[in-house]
């Protein structure tokens, strides 16, 4: 994660030893620039033995955050890419295939998550009730229930398991992580923001592995124990961004507290 990440290491000697997709933005040379890249290329490699897809979702990861991270510090090329992304995005998908492919997509995610309903523990529902009869075919989706199904999948990602959803005594080990995840997402936005502040590329990388890292267990989850431990995918880059919003708040509140 790291290597692809392009987190800064410091030798003995206190030099920074750079790795990955940040530090072959950063640096102006080609020979090493190259070098960084494939080393990016084999941290994603790497993850493909670990995880299923987890090349193309690193690869995806990286370019958004680098593409993010151009435009975000561009006011006025933000707000051409998101108009230009509102029409590009209703004209590519006026295509049939691409609306087929999506469909297809999305299809897929809720019939693996309707899989995970009917395994053995406590489960959670993202679909409407008439999708979970065994004789309804999931590509009846309509599309007013397929908006229904993504919208309750990113919540129930951040609330699940809420307090009457902790059904037995065994459970409640759940409680102590699940209380530190919500401190976690609660500070999230506060530390996006410092974080942009102080470096924009590293955060914007870590803000898109950890949508990359969240929305395929959103979306194909079912059984609240798996959505737990599943989390903890996206987890190391929620920290990183919690972690800068935890130390600015208690930063600012010392100086208040000294300025009294």
């Amino acid at each position: 994660m790291a290597q692809a990440l392009g987190v800064r290491f410091l030798d003995s000697n206190g030099m920074e030893l750079p790795f990955g997709g940040a530090a072959a933005v950063r640096e102006h040379r080609w020979r090493r620039k190259t070098a960084l890249m494939l080393t990016a290329l084999g941290g994603a490699l790497a993850l493909e033995t670990v995880r299923s897809t987890g090349f193309t979702l690193e690869i995806a990861s990286i370019l958004a955050g680098v593409t993010f991270a151009w435009i975000v510090v561009r006011p006025r090329a933000l707000v051409v890419a998101v108009i230009a992304a509102t029409f590009i995005g209703a004209a590519v998908l006026a295509r049939p295939e691409v609306q087929l492919k999506a469909a297809t997509t999305l299809v897929e995610a809720a019939r693996l998550h309707r899989g995970n309903i009917w395994t053995p523990g406590h489960t959670y529902h993202l679909l409407d009730d008439r999708l979970y009869d065994e004789l309804t075919e999931i590509r009846t989706m309509r599309l007013d229930e397929a908006g229904r199904f993504v919208a309750r999948a990113l919540v129930s990602y951040i609330t699940v398991p809420l307090p009457n959803q902790i059904y037995s005594s065994a459970a409640l080990a759940f409680l102590p992580e699940q209380i530190a995840w919500y401190v976690l997402v609660a500070l999230a936005p506060v530390g996006l923001v410092f974080a942009m502040r102080r470096d924009v590329l590293i955060t914007s990388l870590l803000l898109m592995h950890g949508v990359g890292a969240a929305l395929p267990v959103a979306l194909t989850s079912g059984n609240i124990g798996t959505l737990v431990r599943h989390r903890g995918f996206a987890l190391p880059y929620l920290i990183w961004i919690s972690a800068v919003g935890a130390c600015e708040l208690v930063a600012r509140s010392r100086r208040t507290v000294t300025m009294q």
